[in-house]
């Protein structure tokens, strides 16, 4: 009779074992998928690459040189949301600390993020949203504020400091020597078109300058990029002569293959992200990113449908440097 109830007894266990032992599995390969879809947040390196640009690759971080070589790619991400997207990486001069906006879109403004080497990201909540600005020595912020920019070092995110200063009045985007800013405005005959205006800084002098976005000042202070409707505009701010174009956009249906200007017809929706333009240290390249018109339309700001490219305002000379990259910035050391 014992050898009988063993026996029984085996014979329910088995099915049991088998039951859990199969729960386990599922269990087990659907962690790993969502381990997959939403991978954990990723602390950044010890030490960041010393390549030249820093550009968004996604839930990751891409480096490389104006030459195209010393391509390097660290996983990065701020949450496990898989509806995050991040972009506009900054890198302080010091080669210490990253600085991103989390929104919707990899463009504008958004939330910002710090990560020093080393650590995790953190929320700024306290800053709301803004857009990024390195100021003109590489180791500070500026922050949009209803009184005007307000300066802050990387290390004030999450806590309750008060502006190491404030510009008071002054917006848009400052000049490294801090004498101009350049702003947008929305104003003119096409309401929904902003244009670029330039203003000195302690005075009245104000130049509209023309319908563009994302402006960018050289390190000089002496040049102004921006994204015009149909390319990519420079302009001298110390001359009277008129912007330049030094990257022509076709203003035509997506689909057909074309590049991208930075605002199509009204009635077309929006299937890409425009061109960011950010400058060499030595005031004679550009670096940005074009949508790939063969990729197809995006509405995610998904960087595999992008390339990275660099022109010589001198020259006008383009020059791919790789696929797959959004809102690439082209660091500067640091400066007392």
């Amino acid at each position: 009779m014992m050898h009988k109830f063993l026996f029984s007894g085996r014979k329910k266990t088995l099915p049991w074992l088998i039951s859990v032992t199969a729960c386990f599995v599922i269990a087990f390969a659907g962690f790993e998928f969502l381990r997959s879809y939403f991978p954990p947040a990723a602390s950044a390196p010890g030490k960041f690459p010393d390549a030249n640009i820093v550009f968004n690759a996604g839930w990751k971080l891409g480096f490389i040189n104006a030459d195209g070589s010393g391509v390097t790619i660290i996983p990065f991400r701020l949450t496990t949301s898989s509806m995050e997207v991040w972009g506009q990486p900054r890198i302080t001069g010091d080669n210490k600390t990253l600085i991103v906006i989390n929104s919707l879109y990899p463009v504008g403004i958004g939330n910002i993020f710090v990560t020093h080497v080393g650590g995790n990201a953190l929320n700024c909540s306290q800053w709301g949203t803004s857009s990024i600005q390195l100021a003109g020595d590489q180791q500070h912020i500026l922050i949009d504020t209803q009184q005007g920019l307000a300066e802050y070092l990387p290390s004030d995110c999450g806590t309750n400091r008060a502006p190491i200063k404030l510009y008071n009045g002054i917006y848009g985007v400052l000049s490294p020597n801090e004498q101009y800013s350049a702003n947008i405005e929305w104003a003119g005959e096409n309401p929904n078109q902003p244009m670029i205006v330039i203003r000195e800084i302690g005075s009245d002098n104000s130049r509209k300058i023309g319908p563009g976005d994302f402006p960018a000042w050289s390190r000089d202070s002496q040049w102004l990029a921006y994204t015009g409707a149909d390319g990519i505009y420079i302009i001298n701010i110390k001359s009277n002569s008129e912007a330049k174009r030094v990257v022509a956009l076709q203003n035509t249906d997506p689909d057909k293959g074309s590049k991208y200007p930075l605002y199509l017809e009204d009635s077309s929706p929006s299937v890409y992200f425009p061109p960011m333009v950010s400058w060499s240290p030595d005031g004679q390249w550009l670096v940005y990113h074009l949508h790939r018109a063969e990729a197809g339309r995006d509405s995610r700001g998904d960087p595999s449908f992008y390339s990275l490219f660099k022109v010589n305002i001198i020259t006008g000379e383009e020059t791919k440097l790789i696929d797959g990259g959004l809102s690439p910035y082209w660091r500067w050391q640091a400066q007392p």
